[in-house]
């Protein structure tokens, strides 16, 4: 008998196992498919340590996947050999799951993947799609919009929309014709959320089913409203019961279990996938096959820690958050040093910045790249890299384990420097490089000297962005670079490249005197009044 490789889940609470096991024969309607690729769910680890759905061992999980036809039932005549073809696993059927190199799947429940995505995109459609489609067609009398919209201008409210189930959710509505889209999110998901089809986009504190409870029950109950969560409802919506005016439930997403629903969807998604009015999950690949897939659940399962700011002028606490999924340029980076910026307590004690809380805070990082984007060729895993993190996304700062980057915004880490040196660079250097070459004529110079000898004054010399800029003055060919600094720091701002240092008490006339035309350009590093006299 034939037999496949597979990651098999040996006992329950087990570990998983790439070992063989028979590759089972298409029945009537049918067919057997070539696992391509295989998306991860929160579902998959819950299996493993809650030991919930599966209890016969050994077992194969995995409810997503995509993949090449490689046999089919005799009464299949919708699908050919060699279709790419993208579905939905059956847990508790190990032949219908696909973390294995083949699998069986009903033909009734599968698409075709159309030409305009991959195949490690369609594999992250079908639970997340199928949940969202359980939720808005269920119980809800709004029929699967097969020919076009059915909701007739009913109003959706999606709470947590930049979640996989989230994102469906909104393109489903939008297709079915709901009207308005309501969404909550992080504010940095708003445009792309509206790209599927929000109308209105809240921050993400209101994101919980009281939130939802109290919207359906405001000012009064909606005869046939719905509130449909994907866990089970809790006891604080529970206990508010509006009698026969509002159905609370649960949802779970089975293309097998409500073939009423998923019959039409999917004869109907690849069609949607095709004229771009349906889109997939951003997808972060993680490379290796079958021997990879406990690597890709731990990434899942754990998140990342990170220091959050809870709340505005809050506090800093450590807790777990969710690891980001990279964009076509960008790397996951595991950050080893973060550098302190007045900026971080100023967010803090101010309330200066940012908006949105709960919040990860960090402008200055350093580490080792761990994943890169599709179309990322200038780094590989492993790389170190230094970076300027960024406060409009939780996901770009740099007090946390694990950030995204974007690649044309970072640098390779030399070997002369530590982590901890390279992550004192970015903030303080990109300040004085704005001034030095943003308005002033000068070319960044990038293949050798570009200021002609022009000259710089750099108030406040010895401080960080005073040190940045008298390099970046000196390989940029800047003559004289006069600054200010307290007596102790004149050797050694001199050896950055500073010509004259003067006490920080110094006079403008004293100051002038350097130079041997007008100075054409000052940069104040610290902006306090002992420098505010000499602009």
């Amino acid at each position: 008998m034939a037999e496949h490789k597979a990651s098999l889940l040996l006992e329950k609470h087990g570990k998983l196992e790439v070992k063989t096991r028979p590759t089972p024969t298409p029945q009537k309607n049918q067919a057997l498919v070539k696992v391509t690729a295989a998306a991860i769910n929160p579902v998959d680890w819950k299996i493993i340590d809650y030991g919930i759905f599966v209890e016969k061992f050994p077992a194969v999980l995995g409810s997503d996947g995509a993949g090449v036809v490689e046999a089919v039932g005799p009464e299949v005549t919708d699908f050919d050999v060699g279709d790419r073809v993208f579905f939905q696993g059956a847990y508790g059927h190990d032949d219908e799951t696909t973390f294995q190199e083949k699998a069986i799947v009903q033909t009734d429940i599968i698409s075709k993947i159309p030409d305009n995505i991959t195949d490690d995109q369609a594999s992250t459609i079908p639970l997340a799609a199928l949940t969202a489609l359980v939720g808005l067609f269920q119980k809800t009398g709004v029929d699967v919009p097969v020919n076009g919209p059915t909701a007739n201008g009913k109003g959706v409210l999606v709470l947590g929309g930049s979640s996989s189930v989230g994102q469906f959710a909104i393109q489903l509505a939008r297709i079915a014709g709901f009207s308005p889209i309501v969404t909550t999110a992080s504010a940095q998901h708003n445009d792309f959320l509206k790209s599927l089809g929000a109308t209105h986009v809240f921050g993400r504190d209101a994101s919980t089913q009281e939130l939802g409870f109290k919207v359906l029950t405001t000012p009064s109950p909606v005869q046939g409203a719905h509130l449909a969560t994907v866990l089970p409802p809790d006891d604080s919506v529970k206990e508010k019961n509006s009698g026969d005016k509002i159905t609370v439930h649960n949802i779970f997403g089975s293309s097998h279990q409500f073939r009423d629903l998923s019959v039409p969807f999917w004869q109907t998604v690849g069609q949607w996938i095709k004229d771009e009015k349906f889109v997939p999950n951003r997808v972060q690949v993680v490379k290796g096959g079958l021997a990879a897939v406990p690597e890709a659940i731990d990434l899942s399962r754990k998140g990342h820690k990170a220091s959050l700011l809870l709340e505005k002028h809050g506090k800093l606490e450590v807790k777990t958050r969710p690891t980001p999924i990279l964009q076509k340029n960008q790397a996951l980076v595991k950050v080893t040093a973060a550098a302190i910026n007045p900026a971080d307590w100023k967010i803090v004690d101010y309330g200066a910045l940012i908006e949105d809380f709960p919040a990860v805070l960090g402008i200055d990082g350093a580490g080792v790249v761990e994943v890169i984007g599709p179309e990322v060729t200038d780094f590989k895993v492993g790389d170190r890299v230094f970076f300027e993190g960024i406060y409009r996304s939780s996901n770009e700062t740099t007090f946390q384990e694990k950030t995204i980057v974007e690649t044309d915004l970072i640098s390779k880490i030399p070997d002369n420097i530590t982590d901890d040196q390279a992550s004192t660079i970015p903030v303080g250097t990109i300040a004085e490089f704005f001034g030095l070459f943003q308005k002033t004529g000068v070319d960044v110079p990038v293949n050798g000297p570009t200021a002609n000898g022009k000259g710089v004054l750099v108030l406040g010399g010895s401080s960080s962005v005073g040190q940045f800029a008298i390099q970046l003055a000196r390989i940029a060919g800047f003559s004289p670079i006069v600054t200010t600094a307290s007596a102790q720091h004149n050797d050694f701002l001199k050896s950055l490249g500073a010509t004259h240092v003067f006490g920080r008490d110094v006079d403008a006339k004293t100051i002038q005197s350097s130079f041997s035309m007008p100075v054409a350009l000052v940069l104040d590093a610290i902006s306090t009044d002992s420098t505010n006299h000499l602009h």
